[in-house]
């Protein structure tokens, strides 16, 4: 049976780690099939997503070097419950991601699965985990970027439909304005013309009245 290793966070840190959306980076030494764990306490519903890269570590040389034959294998459980979440075999480089389905500690643990017994080899691990919000970072990133490219649209199509109002406000005002002056035209021309036929009248009617009397008809 394999050497289990448990390196736990302390719970308070978790928590103020996780709500704002945190990530983890380490690196650590896996021998053949020895298992390495990891307590984290997380809300419900909440996203982690893992990357790991395996390397075989050449401790004479004190380097790590690249080995295709090496791989590990994730599994989370849920505790109290011990429930496995998630189990998948990877090679020597993977990812993996899983949602809790509770609020509460969950290992998340990592086992080299190399099989030579007779020469073992020690596995060098790079591993980084995020949580939350930072798990969706880059989608976040995109959303906000659309979101702003739309903003963006409707703040210019706001602008455009803003100067067209403007626009026809000042046609409303010049079309105004004539049909201002051009009313007023009209009005004084009906008066003008009310006038030159009074003063019409006026003449025929004395005209009238002079050739009259010149007849003495009247």
């Amino acid at each position: 049976m394999a050497f289990k290793k448990l390196a736990s966070l302390p719970l308070l840190l978790s928590l103020a780690v996780l709500l704002l959306g945190s990530a983890q980076a380490l690196h650590f030494y896996l021998h053949n099939t020895e298992e390495k764990c990891f307590l984290e306490d997380l809300p419900k519903h909440t996203t982690t997503k893992g990357h790991f890269k395996t390397k075989e570590w050449i401790d004479k040389d004190k380097r790590a070097i690249e080995n295709p034959a090496l791989g590990l294998q994730v599994k989370v459980r849920e505790l109290p419950s011990n429930n496995v979440v998630m189990s998948q075999k990877a090679a020597s480089e993977g990812r993996f991601t899983f949602t809790s389905a509770i609020q509460g500690q969950h290992y998340i643990c990592l086992q080299g699965n190399s099989s030579n017994w007779f020469n073992p080899n020690t596995i060098y691990v790079e591993f980084d985990m995020t949580f939350g919000s930072s798990a969706d970072s880059s989608k976040s990133l995109d959303k906000l970027d659309k979101l702003s490219a739309r903003v963006r649209e409707l703040n210019q199509r706001s602008q455009a439909l803003q100067l067209e109002i403007d626009q026809q406000r000042e046609r409303e005002s010049e079309f105004r304005d004539v049909s201002e002056k051009v009313n007023s035209h009209v009005v004084w021309y009906v008066l003008m013309q009310i006038a030159v036929l009074a003063l019409t009248c006026v003449w025929q009617v004395r005209y009238l009245k002079g050739f009259f009397e010149k007849k003495k008809l009247m």
